[in-house]
């Protein structure tokens, strides 16, 4: 790992020194991503004093303007099935948003499921729902390529109903994020 700055000085200077790269996910799980996109957005804003990171939108709509949404399609693409990100395209994408390090979060997975908890003559009265996600957060040093900083971590809400549904995902991913930032 690169030495790493003071995590609040990364996250809250006057002029952005991050970007929060899209949520990457595979497989069945790439349609959720979005919710963690969500979720990272609303928790840094409500946990971190005075943020002022590029969200992915702001990620996205700057690669879109400059003409470089294909080199953050490639640095993405880049990942699996290794764990790294290639250093030229970090360096580019870093140099085109004008930021020194970059946030990759990463849905691993996400299970929903309930059981019947309380059944009688054939009727269900009580069931238990549950949500798990997993995620990684990487911080990346744009520069140098390097790997500064990361966390995994898995969460479960789990509540009791009637009809049979599980927690939101997006309750889940906020305080699975609440927890790893």
């Amino acid at each position: 790992y690169r030495q790493m700055l003071d995590p609040q000085s990364i996250l809250s200077s006057k002029t952005p020194r991050c970007a929060v790269l899209p949520t990457f996910a595979s497989g069945s799980n790439a349609g959720i991503a979005s919710f963690a996109n969500v979720s990272f957005a609303h928790v840094a804003r409500k946990q971190i004093k005075d943020v002022n990171i590029l969200f992915h939108a702001d990620v996205v709509n700057r690669l879109n303007l400059t003409g470089e949404v294909d080199l953050l399609n490639q640095l993405l693409a880049s990942i699996d099935p290794g764990d790294f990100l290639e250093r030229d395209k970090l360096q580019r994408v870093g140099t085109s948003l004008g930021v020194e390090y970059l946030l990759l979060p990463r849905l691993v997975t996400v299970i929903t499921d309930n059981a019947t908890r309380l059944s009688f003559a054939g009727f269900t009265f009580i069931r238990t729902g549950w949500t798990t996600v997993e995620l990684g957060l990487q911080l990346w040093h744009a520069p140098t390529g390097q790997l500064v900083w990361q966390a995994t971590g898995s969460g479960t809400l789990v509540g009791e109903n009637v009809i049979g549904s599980s927690p939101s995902i997006q309750t889940t991913l906020d305080a699975l994020l609440s927890a790893i930032l």
